[in-house]
């Protein structure tokens, strides 16, 4: 937001340094700056427009980049590409046929508040659609410590139990997480574990949770990073083979335009759809 402000202000600036570059008098520059403030003062609905036109702009321009990087078939010895990253991470929490032609990924955090609300919008979608996958990449980008430890758990779960236990363990942290309306604890998080029953010893119970692998969480920051994900949820549609930038779509933040379950459902819906076409 910041920096669309910015590219507002210099837009403006760049203006007048034209205006006074042309022929006219002091007098007349003075006059035309104290008609274009009182214009802007008297029609502020213009400077939103603007506003809200350049960050459609930036928001456009920064999926175009990241759906480029996601069909860029490049690879090299140490890394496979960024749509096999995606797709192939057989630690990644994944539930769904493995032949299927569709794959929902997302990025999240557990103290993210949209990823919450998104939660419902998923499920509905994994009860329903038949020919997918849907691919959890942990990215705890802005709980700090409770996130990362969370996701630990979670990885844990998923490892060692399986995904119904993984699930479980969500269904449970979001639930906790819905009646408190707070920031998750190490007790809240603990909780869920105890209530999917997952199997944790007293070192993995508090921070920095001793014995669990955390090689995975680090793989989903970095591929985070490498797409340039600014936030959370971030969820990426896409077929499992022949993605191309006609049939990836990307929702950076709630897919849903009025932030109710049932439009982000229609939403991820026709992403689906989409994804289908060649």
């Amino acid at each position: 937001m910041a920096r669309i402000a910015f590219q507002y202000i210099l837009s403006i600036f760049t203006l007048l340094l034209s205006l006074h570059s042309l022929a006219f008098t002091e007098k007349e520059k003075e006059e035309i700056g104290k008609l274009g403030a009182e214009y802007i003062a008297n029609n502020p609905q213009y400077l939103l427009r603007a506003q809200n036109k350049l960050q459609e702009q930036d928001l456009a321009a920064h999926e175009k980049k990241i759906i480029d990087l996601i069909v860029n078939k490049t690879k090299t010895k140490s890394k496979p590409s960024i749509a096999q990253q995606l797709i192939n991470d057989n630690r990644s929490p994944t539930y769904g046929k493995k032949e299927a032609s569709v794959a929902i990924i997302e990025f999240f955090d557990y103290q993210c508040h949209y990823c919450k609300l998104a939660h419902p919008a998923v499920q509905k979608v994994m009860d329903t659609e038949q020919d997918i996958q849907v691919i959890f990449k942990e990215h705890p980008i802005f709980g700090g410590e409770l996130s990362e430890y969370a996701s630990k758990i979670g990885m844990l779960a998923y490892k060692t139990q399986g995904i119904k236990t993984y699930l479980d363990y969500q269904n449970q942290l979001y639930s906790i997480q819905k009646k408190s309306k707070t920031q998750l604890s190490i007790n809240d998080i603990n909780q869920a574990a105890k209530n999917a029953q997952v199997k944790l010893d007293i070192k993995q119970m508090s921070q920095p949770a001793e014995g669990i692998d955390t090689s995975l969480l680090k793989t989903h920051t970095e591929l985070g990073k490498s797409l340039g994900i600014r936030g959370t949820p971030c969820f990426i549609v896409m077929p499992t083979k022949d993605a191309n930038p006609h049939n990836i779509t990307l929702f950076m933040g709630y897919p849903g335009a009025d932030k109710s379950a049932k439009s982000a459902v229609l939403a991820l819906k026709r992403a689906i759809k989409t994804a289908k076409t060649k």
